[in-house]
C-alpha cells in the first residue's frame, strides 16, 4: 500500500521506494530465517517457531516471495490510473538526458588506468584475494572441525575486506561526491544547497540511538549483521555514481543531490526505534513509574532535536525567499495578470524574464494558470524543449527553457504578446512607465501572431542539421513557414579590438532599420558576462542563463556598439584573474525589421481566433481562402494523446519541426477546430485501478462473512 500511495503521488518515488522495499524485504526474510520477528527484535518477545523440515522451510521462503511479488504487482495496480499514464509519457517523448561521467564501456580503460596509477593499493588487493584462495584450500584438507571453524572465519574477514576494499575503490573512481563532503553529511548543519554533500543527517538522538543498536546485547546478533549490510549498501550506492544512477532511474539526475538519502536515513531511523522499543520493553517489565520516565525523557529528546534540525533547515531552505515576500510576489503577480486579461481578454502567451526565487522557479504560469514559454519539469516534450532551445531562449541539451531575454522574431511566432522584462525589450512597445517590485517593466508585442495560423506545408521538412547558432535556426523556420527565402537576421559586422585571455571586446556595426542581437558561443559551461557600451553586465553560458541578447534598438542610420565579454570566477562574479574558456566567442546579428513586417504580414493573413485554449480543451476558428499546400500551425507539441476534429470530423495530424509544433489540415472556408487530450494510457490505468479496488472490496467482504461464521478461528 506505501508504494501504491507512492506510485499515485510521485512515480519517481515510487520507483526507489520499489528497490528499497525488494531490500527490506530481504532483510525480513534473513530475520525470519534466522528465528527473528519483528516483535521480538523491537520489544524482546519470544522469538517465531521455526519449521524443522528444510524442504518446508524451502517452500515457506518461496511462498513469502511470491506473496511479497503479489502485494508488490496490486499496490502497483491500485495506483495504475496515475502510475500508467506516467510512465508511459516518461518512456516517449521525454526530454533527453545529459552528458554524465559514469561508468560505460570505457570503465575497463579507467580500470587499468587506476591499477596503473596504484601499484601499491591494487598489490595489497591480490595479496587479500591470493591468501582467501590458500585458506579455502586449507579448509578442505583441515582434519579438525575447530581449525575449519577458525578458517572459515578468517575466510570470511578476508573475503569481507576484499569486497569492502574493491567496492570502496570502485566508488572512489565513480564517486558523486568527495570523502569530506560525504563525511559533513552526517555533520549537523553540514548540508549546503547547491553542495555535493548528501543529507545524511537524522538528528543527533536518531544517531546515537542507531549506533546503541550495535551495542546492545538483548538485540540479536544476526539482526545487527543484517542492518550494517543494508545500511552500508545503501551508504555506497549514495557514495558510487553507478549505484546512485540505477536509483535514479538510470537517468543522472540534474541538482538536488542526494535524491536517495531518505532510504540510510530510514534505516537509521528503523534501528534507533529497534533500540528504543527494546529499552522500554526492559523498562515496562520493571515498574510503571520507570516505563513513564523513559517515555518522558525519549519525548524531551525528540522535541528538542527536531528543533534544532529544524532550525538548521529553515535556516538554509528559506534563505533569501522569507514567507511575506512569497505572499506579496503572488498577489502582485495575480493582480498584474488579471488586469491584463481585463484590458485585453484574446488568447495570448505572456513571459517573464525572471523567476520569485533562483533560475529553476520556471513553473509559474502553469501555477498560475497562464501560458508561457518556461518550464521546469523532468516530463517536458523533448522535441518542443529542443525546439525552443535551438530558436535561442535556452543553451542547447537543457532538459528545461528559461525565458531569459524577450525574443521579437521568435516570440511573435509563438504568440507571446507580453512580456514583463527586467531588462528592457528591443522592439516591444512599452505598456507602463512603472516597474513592478521585481523592477520588471510590462511589454507588448506589436508583431505578436495568434496562438495558431496558417503557414507553408514545408515546414513539416525542417531541419536544423548543419546550422551554427540560433540566428541561422530562426531563418530557416521563417523561410519554412512562409514558404520563401526571406533571411530576416543578417550577420553582423564584428571586429575584436581588444582580448586580455579574460576579456574580450568587440565592435560591431549594426545596419540601419535593424535590431542588433548577441550570442555567445562554446565555453561549455563556463559563466561569461556580456557588457554593451559600458552598461550593466548580463550573464550568460550557465545553466538557464544563456539567450539571445539584444544589444541594440532600431535606428534610421548604421550603429556602432561596443560589446565586451569578461569571464567569470567560480561564485559567477566577472574576474580579472580567470581566462575566458577555449572556444567562447560571440555571434552577432541583427533583425531586419522591414523583412521582418512583410514575414508577419504575410503570416497574419489567416489568423485562429479561440474561445478556448488550456486543460485538456483547444477550440478555435479559421477562415481560409486556399489551402493549397499549407497547413494550420497550432504552437502546440504534437504529442500522442490528441485527437483533433475539424468541422465535427476527426483529422490526422502533421509533426511541424520535428514534432515541435501541430500541423492540421483545414478545408477553404470556415473551419472550427476542436482539440482535446486524454493522456496515453489513463483509459487502461483507470480500469486496471478500478478492477483492483473492486477486487479488493469482494475480498474484504467475503473475509468478513468467513470470520463472522467461524469466529473460534479468528
Amino acid at each position: 500500500l506505501l508504494d501504491g500511495l507512492g506510485g499515485i503521488c510521485c512515480w519517481y518515488t515510487a520507483y526507489m521506494m520499489i528497490g528499497f522495499l525488494c531490500l527490506y524485504f530481504v532483510l525480513e526474510l534473513w530475520m525470519l530465517r534466522n528465528g527473528i520477528s519483528v516483535e521480538s527484535a523491537h520489544y524482546g518477545r519470544t522469538p517465531i517457531v521455526q519449521v524443522a523440515s528444510v524442504r518446508e522451510r524451502r517452500r515457506e521462503t518461496v511462498g513469502i516471495a511470491l506473496l511479497f511479488g503479489r502485494m508488490l504487482l496490486f499496490s502497483l495496480a491500485l495506483s495504475a490510473f496515475t502510475f500508467l499514464p506516467t510512465a508511459l509519457a516518461m518512456t516517449q517523448r521525454i526530454s533527453p538526458a545529459l552528458d554524465v561521467a559514469v561508468p560505460s564501456d570505457d570503465m575497463v580503460s579507467k580500470a587499468f588506468a587506476f591499477a596503473a596509477s596504484h601499484p601499491a593499493v591494487i598489490a595489497a588487493f591480490l595479496g587479500a584475494v591470493s591468501l582467501f584462495v590458500v585458506v579455502v584450500f586449507r579448509i578442505t584438507y583441515a582434519k579438525r572441525i575447530s581449525e575449519r571453524r577458525r578458517l572459515r572465519i578468517l575466510a570470511a574477514l578476508i573475503l569481507v575486506f576484499s569486497a569492502g576494499a574493491a567496492a570502496g575503490l570502485f566508488a572512489i573512481r565513480f564517486s558523486t561526491c568527495d570523502l569530506l563532503s560525504f563525511a559533513r553529511g552526517f555533520v549537523p548543519g553540514g548540508w549546503a544547497i547547491d553542495d555535493r554533500t548528501p543529507q545524511l543527517y537524522a538528528g543527533v538522538f536518531v544517531a546515537v540511538m542507531a549506533v546503541s543498536f550495535f551495542l546492545a546485547k538483548g538485540i540479536p546478533s544476526n539482526l545487527k549483521v543484517a542492518c550494517l549490510a543494508l545500511y552500508a549498501f545503501l551508504l555506497l550506492s549514495v557514495f558510487a555514481g553507478p549505484l546512485y544512477v540505477a536509483w535514479c532511474g538510470f537517468k543522472q539526475p540534474n541538482g538536488f543531490f542526494c535524491r536517495i538519502s531518505f532510504l540510510p536515513v530510514f534505516v537509521m531511523v528503523w534501528m534507533a526505534a529497534c533500540f528504543v522499543s527494546s529499552r522500554c520493553g526492559v523498562a515496562k517489565e520493571r515498574s510503571i513509574t520507570a516505563k513513564v520516565f523513559v517515555r518522558a525523557v525519549l519525548a524531551l529528546f525528540v522535541v528538542l532535536d527536531v528543533l534544532v534540525s529544524v532550525h538548521l533547515a529553515w535556516g538554509q531552505m528559506y534563505q533569501g525567499y522569507p514567507q511575506s515576500f512569497h505572499q506579496s510576489y503572488v498577489a502582485e503577480s495575480n493582480a498584474e495578470r488579471e488586469d491584463l486579461a481585463a484590458e485585453d481578454p484574446s488568447t495570448y502567451r505572456i513571459a517573464k524574464n525572471y523567476t520569485r526565487a533562483g533560475m529553476a522557479a520556471l513553473n509559474e504560469g502553469m501555477a498560475a494558470g497562464y501560458d508561457e514559454l518556461s518550464s521546469y519539469s523532468s516530463a517536458n516534450d523533448a522535441n518542443a524543449v529542443a525546439f525552443l532551445n535551438d530558436l535561442g531562449y535556452s543553451k542547447l541539451g537543457k532538459f528545461s527553457t528559461r525565458y531569459a531575454y524577450p525574443i521579437l522574431a521568435s516570440d511573435a511566432l509563438l504568440g507571446v504578446k507580453y512580456v514583463y522584462s527586467t531588462l528592457g525589450a528591443e522592439g516591444f512597445e512599452a505598456m507602463r512607465g512603472t516597474p513592478n517590485s521585481m523592477g520588471a517593466e510590462l511589454y507588448r508585442n506589436p508583431f505578436a501572431l495568434s496562438l495558431a495560423y496558417m503557414v507553408d506545408d514545408g515546414a513539416e521538412a525542417v531541419s536544423f542539421a548543419g546550422t551554427e547558432d540560433p540566428f541561422q535556426r530562426q531563418n530557416l523556420l521563417i523561410n519554412a513557414l512562409v514558404g520563401s527565402e526571406q533571411n530576416p537576421y543578417v550577420r553582423c559586422d564584428a571586429t575584436e579590438v581588444e582580448d586580455s585571455g579574460s576579456a574580450c571586446t568587440y565592435e560591431v556595426t549594426i545596419p540601419a532599420g535593424c535590431i542588433g542581437y548577441a550570442y555567445v558561443l562554446g565555453g561549455g559551461e563556463n559563466p561569461v558576462y556580456l557588457q554593451v557600451d559600458g552598461e550593466e553586465p548580463y550573464m550568460e553560458n550557465f545553466r538557464f542563463q544563456d539567450s539571445l541578447y539584444g544589444i541594440s534598438g532600431v535606428a534610421d542610420e548604421v550603429q556602432l556598439v561596443k560589446v565586451g565579454m569578461h569571464a567569470a570566477d567560480k561564485t559567477g562574479q566577472i574576474s580579472d584573474g580567470e581566462s575566458l574558456a577555449d572556444g567562447a566567442s560571440c555571434a552577432f546579428y541583427a533583425l531586419d525589421m522591414e523583412r521582418f513586417r512583410d514575414i508577419v504580414s504575410a503570416l497574419s493573413e489567416c489568423q485562429a481566433s479561440f474561445d478556448a485554449f488550456g486543460g485538456n480543451r483547444i477550440a478555435c476558428d479559421v477562415e481560409v481562402q486556399e489551402t493549397d499546400g499549407r497547413v494550420l500551425m497550432m504552437t502546440v507539441p504534437n504529442a500522442s494523446g490528441w485527437e483533433v476534429r475539424v468541422n465535427g470530423s476527426k483529422v490526422d495530424t502533421v509533426d511541424l519541426v520535428g514534432g515541435a509544433l501541430m500541423g492540421i489540415p483545414v478545408d477553404s472556408g470556415a473551419n472550427r477546430i476542436e482539440m482535446a487530450f486524454t493522456p496515453p494510457g489513463l483509459v487502461a490505468g483507470c480500469a486496471i485501478s478500478g478492477i483492483m479496488v473492486l477486487g479488493l472490496a469482494v475480498a474484504l467482504v467475503a473475509r468478513k462473512r468467513v470470520e463472522a461464521r467461524c469466529p473460534q478461528e479468528r
